[in-house]
């Protein structure tokens, strides 16, 4: 198994643990908080079902309510627990304009309550797995800001490095806008069958939590890895983990050594998704990635592009040797400086933008 060893297994086991924690807490939520009152107040333990709690106050944001978070701090807090609560005390702190409707008070160990932050009203920044598109997933507009391919790997270094919020936590956001837009591609094809070409970064990673939850909703998935697993870094390593423990339904073809399989696999699907290649690649595509990509677009099939096409460079929209035609392109973060070129246009296909849930702060002077 990638990631192997205590720190690995020790993250795998912290991440595994907030997402069940997010999955109960918006149930909770949608159960205990009815609309009928403007105020949610909750007071959280350091237990499994303060965990709960927590991710519901944030679910609970998305149903309209006011809501007052009270966090009784622990003198020893586990992984978990401070996962999701530096998660809230740090983008709490952050105010992106509009009503402030939303506090969350920490309970010092006098036993006296304090304000730390604010929530902007209706607007979660952190938002692991919670599993809703709603405004997170919309088609790109003209007005929208566009950057290059180093200011949205900025973004996400701010989002990890200045304001807490976990790498994963980045990718599951990522994943789930994605799947929603793979789900709306799948209306009313007969077999809902999902096959997903993974690469080695990050936008690997972010088919692999794709596959894991399309799997939940009863799409058979079929992932082609293009990259040994062995070989899988960082927060693609955990998801790569997590999806043969939670989603054992899901069938893993290794590909890089040998994909006289991936024609077969290709017929199979009813949509294809392109997790092959993100906005580190420049230049010329390995024999492994161009007959890859050609073989995506001979096959006829609706094709989902994540971030960018596969092939093309994502601050000049150009393509050097071939590149993905996606059907449909959702672009994470930012629209790519090279997505307004002449050169991108036969590549991208509707083109749409997901809120990986970075804070607003991170895209100043970018």
């Amino acid at each position: 198994m990638p990631q192997s060893g205590r720190k690995g297994d020790a993250m795998l086991d912290v991440y595994r643990a907030i997402v069940v924690a997010e999955r109960r807490g918006r149930a909770l939520a949608q159960r205990e908080w009815t609309g009928q009152s403007d105020t949610w107040l909750v007071d959280i333990a350091d237990d499994a079902d303060g965990h709960a709690l927590m991710a519901a106050s944030r679910a609970a944001l998305r149903f309209g309510a006011q809501t007052r978070v009270r966090l009784g701090w622990p003198e020893n807090p586990s992984p978990v627990w401070q996962a999701l609560a530096d998660g809230c005390l740090r983008l709490g702190a952050e105010s992106v304009g509009g009503e402030v409707r939303n506090s969350l008070v920490i309970r010092d160990p006098d036993g006296m309550d304090r304000t730390v932050g604010a929530f902007p009203g209706g607007d979660m920044a952190w938002r692991v797995g919670l599993g809703e598109s709603g405004p997170w997933v919309r088609e790109v507009i003209p007005d929208d800001p566009v950057k290059d391919c180093a200011a949205c790997r900025e973004v996400d270094r701010r989002a990890i490095g200045e304001y807490g919020v976990p790498g994963i936590a980045l990718m599951e956001n990522a994943g789930v806008g994605a799947t929603a837009v793979l789900l709306d591609m799948l209306t009313g094809a007969a077999r809902q069958q999902a096959f997903i070409a993974v690469g080695g970064g990050n936008n690997g990673g972010d088919g692999l939590v794709m596959a894991r939850g399309l799997s939940r909703v009863g799409v058979t998935v079929t992932v082609g890895l293009f990259k040994p697993e062995a070989e899988l870094r960082g927060d693609a390593a955990i998801n790569a983990a997590l999806l043969r423990l939670i989603a054992p339904s899901v069938t893993i073809h290794p590909l890089h050594d040998d994909a006289t399989l991936l024609g077969g696999l290709l017929r199979k699907a009813d949509v294809i998704v392109d997790a092959l290649l993100g906005t580190g690649f420049k230049g010329e595509l390995s024999p492994m990635f161009r007959n890859a990509i050609e073989a995506i677009n001979a096959s006829g099939r609706p094709v989902l592009s994540l971030d960018l096409p596969s092939g093309m460079d994502g601050d000049s929209g150009s393509v050097a040797d071939t590149a993905v035609r996606a059907t449909r392109c959702v672009t994470f973060a930012a629209v790519k400086q090279g997505f307004v070129t002449d050169h991108a246009k036969p590549y991208c296909g509707r083109l749409l933008l997901a809120d990986i849930g970075a804070p607003s702060g991170c895209f100043d002077d970018l």
